[in-house]
């Protein structure tokens, strides 16, 4: 039975933190949605909302490379709790000057910037960490728990937020984010990571923090499948950043605030059911299949989004997107988790951050002037394309935004075509793990245990 090893040690550990984190991630989601209020009441402009999306990925990914090497040096526990404690000050230094009246919009920027770097830290830390805790034939559910919290918090702060700050206001609203950091710290105060495997040669090597950084992009070169992976994932992320920045003016152009908020629950909808199918399912057995389907249903789904101006048809296909995700994740980790050797863990995970990422700040920069100098035009009445395509999609100023949509919707199909050609990708799932399953080890490991093996989950 499976049940014994779902209630591990390093399993209640994992679900331990997975609370905190959970309870910071509503938090910071309700924070989220309040600063966006709060700068369209004061600018009225759209401009701002893509300098805070540029400001969420772009440090994280400058300083992904090292932050993954030092969360292979020092303790990934004490790591996340201080990129716990350093987001919850960004966020207490925006409270303290909104309630002196002096807050602009470059204090919010810096703020954004600085929780970015501390989730460079704590995102390889915490993914790290989740092989040594979690037994492998949870990692998928492990996945499909944090999914959950994502979801969750999507629903909560529009549902929360709108509430909260008309009756308490921002300031509260971002004390209350503080204190969710704090009992994300607490958790993490409150349980122990098992000890980092490192080789005896390594340790006692004296290496620069830029040498460790090298070697998690010597890792990833030397294995073609993690490679072609990586590059699937980045064109799969660059299709979503137009997902995320096209989904709203899209609908408000045909339709009305109350229609986005439809839309908007079932983006939430769809992460929440993703990931709870996840976390009671556990996954896919076949991960490349199911990485390769949610290419697919993504392709898919984009050119629905875009076929026509309906909002049931808007809703299916972002509900359809987020509900893959937890999916499409939860077989990346399950997958690759155990294949990658422990000592590099951490400044691998920040390479597939960096490889990852790099693709958002590509949509966010090129999805207005794709959309409004490029596709608009031709699709208005009277465009090149009203006549042919438009007898189908119709026509008008958002039906730019479908095509663009759709256009898109064609790359992704296309990609996930090519990474299924290749025969290193097809094959991931056979090569063998060098990680030891978390639930198969109950006792310390001996003082003559081979080096650069992980240690055991402590009883």
């Amino acid at each position: 039975m499976k049940l014994p090893h779902f209630l591990s040690p390093g399993m209640r550990t994992y679900t331990a933190v997975w609370f905190g984190q959970m309870v910071s991630l509503i938090g910071t989601a309700l924070t989220d949605f309040g600063v966006g209020v709060w700068i369209y009441q004061k600018t009225g402009s759209a401009t701002p909302f893509a300098m805070i999306l540029l400001c969420t990925v772009v440090p994280g990914i400058l300083v992904s490379p090292v932050a993954g090497a030092l969360a292979d040096r020092w303790d990934r526990r004490r790591t996340m709790v201080l990129a716990d404690a350093g987001a919850a000050l960004s966020t207490l230094f925006m409270a303290v000057l909104l309630f002196a009246g002096q807050l602009e919009l470059w204090h919010i920027l810096l703020a954004v910037s600085v929780a970015s770097t501390c989730r460079a830290f704590q995102g390889p830390a915490w993914l790290a960490s989740t092989a040594q805790l979690v037994p492998r034939e949870h990692l998928g559910r492990a996945s499909g728990m944090m999914n959950f919290a994502r979801g969750l918090a999507g629903i909560a702060a529009p549902a929360l937020g709108g509430v909260l700050v008309t009756t308490i206001g921002l300031g509260r609203v971002m004390l209350i984010d503080f204190a969710t950091f704090g009992v994300a710290v607490a958790t993490l105060f409150a349980v122990r990571f098992p000890p980092v495997p490192r080789r005896a040669e390594a340790e006692g090597a004296k290496r620069g923090v830029l040498q460790d950084a090298a070697d998690g992009w010597r890792y990833v070169g030397s294995q073609p499948a993690l490679r072609a992976h990586l590059l699937f994932f980045a064109l799969v992320n660059l299709g979503l950043g137009y997902v995320w920045v096209l989904h709203a003016p899209l609908v408000l152009g045909f339709a009305g605030a109350r229609s986005l908020g439809i839309v908007g629950s079932a983006m939430g909808g769809g992460m929440l059911a993703g990931s709870l199918a996840m976390t009671l399912w556990g996954g896919p057995k076949r991960k490349v299949a199911a990485i390769l389907g949610y290419g697919v249903l993504l392709g898919v789904c984009l050119m629905v989004m875009g076929a026509l101006p309906w909002v049931p048809l808007v809703a299916a296909g972002i509900f359809g997107i987020t509900l893959g995700i937890p999916v499409m994740n939860g077989s990346l980790m399950a997958l690759w988790m155990p294949r990658i050797p422990q000592e590099v863990q951490g400044r691998t995970y920040a390479v597939l951050q960096v490889l990852v990422w790099s693709t958002e700040p590509i949509a966010y920069l090129t999805a207005g002037v794709l959309a409004d100098r490029v596709f608009k035009p031709l699709l208005v009445p009277g465009g090149p394309l009203a006549g042919s395509l438009g007898a189908v999609m119709g026509t008008g100023p958002t039906r730019g935004l479908g095509l663009l949509l759709g256009t898109v919707g064609v790359f992704v199909l296309s990609a996930t075509a090519w990474a299924a050609l290749l025969p290193h990708f097809r094959t991931a799932d056979s090569i063998p793990p060098v990680v030891k399953p978390a639930a198969s080890a109950a006792a310390p490991a001996p003082d003559d245990a081979p080096a650069g093996e992980p240690a055991p989950v402590p009883a």
